[in-house]
């Protein structure tokens, strides 16, 4: 069994300046304060010669805080996941889920499936491909900032997209490894930004 950690903290304050366009003129400025800490655990077991088991699991806690704004927006992030690969056909298969909560976004779930194999007409070449149901959890900032011409939006969600990636790397040329990808992507609650009936950017 390999058992790894990673501990992860930062504290950073922002200060956020507006000015007017037609004479430079400053109309607002917004202090925050930006702090997470979190903590990364990641265990690897060999079950058999040919199948490894991954196991992990990431935890995040943040804190937004504002000048301008009475209390503390806070968000605790906490991750389980877990893969499973197997050696076959001279290859390798695997199959994997994520399950993430957040006290501010709610449960998200992220399965995947995904096989490296190799091309028998082909000497040294290899087929991958990976399909996997992705999402992209924003920052605290995106949802609470506040100012003149600057909005957060409290209806704001996690992006998610169904991912899908092929390829084939080859070294059919002596000295020479080429790869091929191919990547395709449907993505649902994307977030772009936008302005609002006010005029203020979110």
């Amino acid at each position: 069994i390999d058992l790894s950690a990673n501990i992860k903290y930062s504290d950073l304050d922002l200060t956020t300046l507006a000015y007017l366009i037609s004479n430079d003129a400053q109309v607002s400025k917004i202090d925050s304060n930006d702090k997470y800490y979190g903590l990364d655990l990641l265990a690897e077991v060999k079950l058999f010669s040919d199948i490894n088991l991954l196991i992990g699991s990431d935890m995040l806690f943040s804190r937004l805080a504002f000048s301008s704004m009475s209390g503390v927006n806070s968000d605790n992030n906490i991750s389980a996941y877990t893969s499973i690969s197997k050696a076959l056909f001279g290859g390798e298969v695997s199959t994997g889920v994520r399950y993430e909560q957040s006290s501010e976004f709610g449960d998200q779930l992220s399965p995947s499936i995904g096989a490296v194999l190799p091309v028998p007409q082909l000497k040294d070449t290899i087929f991958r491909i990976n399909i996997e149901q992705a999402f992209n959890t924003p920052p605290l900032l995106w949802k609470y900032l506040e100012g003149v011409g600057q909005a957060g939006n409290l209806d704001l969600v996690p992006e998610r997209a169904w991912v899908v990636e092929a390829g084939v790397e080859s070294k059919l040329i002596p000295r020479t490894w080429g790869k091929l990808s191919l990547y395709h992507s449907k993505v649902t609650d994307a977030i772009a930004l936008a302005v609002n009936d006010e005029g203020a950017r979110y």
